[in-house]
């Protein structure tokens, strides 16, 4: 329990921090804002803290991946991520653990990827691909391993979405 000359801490429905006194409200962050980022030139995930209130940005773990990270893609529970490996990968990591727990197969290197309902897209170079997720597992890991693949071709004066 707090006490009178305490500061204490507590979580707001959004996650955020705020200090308070007992009967005075201060309006400064006590929590870590957590973020994920990968990298074109390192084979890792890099789990970083930001510390608004001591301003300060610590690296709190190095999670081993296939390959280089273009882009990353959070939903409320797993991390979508696509890779550089070879063969093209879209990866799947839950959080907060950050294990590895799924990945499928991709036409080309994505360069972007979002998370839309119960279907991953991913995009980039050539190709676009929907990625259907499997509904009945909580990590939305996917429901096969071959993507709907969609392409553009041109017509007269415009693209038909094939």
């Amino acid at each position: 329990m707090c006490g009178w000359r305490d500061v204490c801490g507590r979580k707001d429905v959004a996650g955020m921090g705020v200090l308070f006194r007992k009967g005075t409200l201060l309006l400064s962050p006590i929590i870590d804002i957590h973020i994920l980022s990968g990298s074109f030139t390192s084979f890792s995930l890099f789990l970083l803290a930001f510390s608004p209130l001591n301003r300060s940005l610590r690296l709190l773990r190095t999670v081993p991946v296939v390959g280089p990270h273009q882009d990353i893609a959070q939903t409320p529970q797993p991390v979508y991520a696509t890779t550089w490996a070879v063969p093209p990968t879209l990866h799947v990591w839950t959080l907060p653990s950050l294990a590895h727990i799924d990945s499928t197969p991709i036409t080309a290197t994505s360069s972007c990827i979002t998370i839309l309902d119960s279907r991953a897209y991913s995009m980039g170079g050539p190709t676009g691909e929907i990625h259907v997720l499997d509904p009945a597992t909580r990590d939305k890991r996917f429901r096969s391993s071959n993507p709907e693949s969609w392409m553009t071709r041109m017509v007269d004066n415009g693209s038909e979405l094939l």
